[in-house]
């Protein structure tokens, strides 16, 4: 009976130690953080959007005052435009 006792005895000892004494290699690994893993997720082709809804009165204030300066021109006449030479999304070169 003492035998067996001795052996359950040493058996839980055993076991105690070997769940709680870590090696040094062991408590270093456990020290690192974790290896980078490559982390995916789907691509999803959207256009991005965001609405904006304001409840509310507009009134006019008067007529703006748009006028050209023709100083600013690039002779001594007022600039026209006569014609648009680009369409959507073009460049447009600067006058010369």
């Amino acid at each position: 009976m003492v035998l067996v006792l001795l052996s359950v005895v040493a058996a839980t000892a055993g076991f105690v130690a070997g769940r709680t004494i870590r090696s040094p290699a062991r408590v270093a690994a456990d020290a690192e953080p974790p290896k980078p893993s490559l982390i995916t997720v789907p691509v999803e082709l959207r256009e991005l959007e965001s609405r904006v809804i304001v409840r509310g009165d507009v009134h006019r204030q008067g007529n703006p005052d748009i006028g050209i300066d023709p100083s600013i021109g690039l002779g001594t006449g007022v600039p026209v435009v006569t014609a648009v030479t680009s369409s959507g999304g073009e460049r447009c070169a600067p006058p010369r």
